[in-house]
């Protein structure tokens, strides 16, 4: 029989939780309607609060206050992104020159952050992001979405190949 020890309260009676906070590097439009449907799903009844962090890679022939997309187009598709979401989405928008860097610098200690990803055979970019994340200390929750989920169009060409690699993860699968 397990004894229970009742812990002691650290707060003052009466007093209301933060909101919870997560954070959703974005990637691309699909991916993160995925992520909003599954913040939606993890926060259920909570009080929370996204945070769509967006981080425009500038390339190097440009200086960082003149990006080769206009501010105002970038952000004009992130808020209609966001007004899409059920929960209050803030926008964050950064311009830099490498994305995974300025991601790291962007998060809050102790972050939640939410991923989605297509599964692959092959490490994808998210993996990685949460990979480093959960590296440097936030708390990381990857969906990968199945094969079955809608594919971009660069994607069908790659999936239908025939190629040897292909082949010998077919036969992988059909052995198992």
């Amino acid at each position: 029989m397990q004894r229970t020890k009742e812990l002691p309260r650290t707060g003052e009676p009466g007093t209301v939780c933060k909101p919870l906070r997560i954070v959703i590097p974005f990637t691309s439009h699909e991916l993160a309607r995925a992520e909003f449907q599954a913040a939606l799903d993890m926060a259920g009844d909570l009080d929370a609060m996204i945070t769509l962090a967006f981080v425009h890679v500038v390339p190097y022939p440009l200086p960082l206050n003149r990006p080769d997309v206009s501010r105002e187009h970038l952000l004009r598709g992130l808020t209609e992104l966001a007004n899409s979401s059920a929960m209050p989405v803030r926008v964050l928008m950064v311009l830099a020159r490498d994305r995974q860097t300025a991601v790291r610098r962007l998060m809050p200690p102790g972050a939640l952050v939410l991923l989605a990803t297509k599964r692959r055979l092959w490490r994808t970019e998210e993996e990685t992001l949460a990979r480093i994340l959960t590296r440097d200390g936030h708390r990381v929750v990857l969906i990968k979405l199945d094969a079955g989920q809608p594919v971009r169009r660069g994607d069908e060409v790659r999936a239908n190949s025939t190629g040897p690699l292909h082949r010998r993860w077919e036969e992988k699968l059909n052995h198992a």
